[in-house]
């Protein structure tokens, strides 16, 4: 059964300023699975750069990584997004279409994590990637105290490694 990815609309307010920006992101949205639902609680980037590449930052990978030996529940969802840029550089197609691309490294991931899903944000649509062809809700509400806790838990690993991440 296909699984229903709920987002707020302020995390999908903050992918489309993100996807309308002058730099590509990276990053992951996060969420504990309940059934075929998957409410997304936190968004954090990964990493920043051009309509050619997109470079995760190491250190918030080894951050993710610490999150996630203590938090087993959380799942994410790897997204990216397409800017105008893009468009300029290799056609409209990309605003509405995934790149070959992004479906030669979402088929890859999916060979480890058959529980993967992609994502691909442009100025004008949420693409989905997974087996399951899973579907995307917004919805009303912010999580804000899983969001907050997320966020005091992120800053806590990052403090550790002595590494300071920029406020949201």
């Amino acid at each position: 059964m296909a699984r229903r990815i709920l987002l707020a609309h302020e995390f999908s307010e903050r992918l489309d300023l993100l996807a309308r920006g002058p730099q590509e992101v990276n990053g992951v949205l996060l969420y504990a699975r309940k059934g075929t639902l998957c409410p997304i609680e936190y968004l954090f980037i990964t990493g920043q750069g051009d309509e050619r590449h997109v470079s995760a930052d190491p250190q918030h990978i080894l951050i993710l990584n610490a999150f996630f030996r203590s938090n087993h529940s959380y799942r994410v969802i790897k997204f990216h997004t397409h800017t105008s840029r893009t468009m300029q550089r290799f056609g409209q197609h990309h605003n509405t279409n995934f790149s070959r691309a992004d479906i030669r490294e979402y088929d890859k991931q999916l060979q480890y994590d058959p529980e993967f899903i992609g994502m691909v944000v442009t100025p004008h649509t949420k693409l989905l990637y997974a087996p399951d062809h899973p579907t995307l809700h917004l919805i009303e509400g912010f999580p804000k105290v899983a969001d907050d806790k997320i966020q005091n838990e992120l800053q806590a690993i990052a403090r550790m490694q002595g590494y300071e991440l920029a406020h949201k």
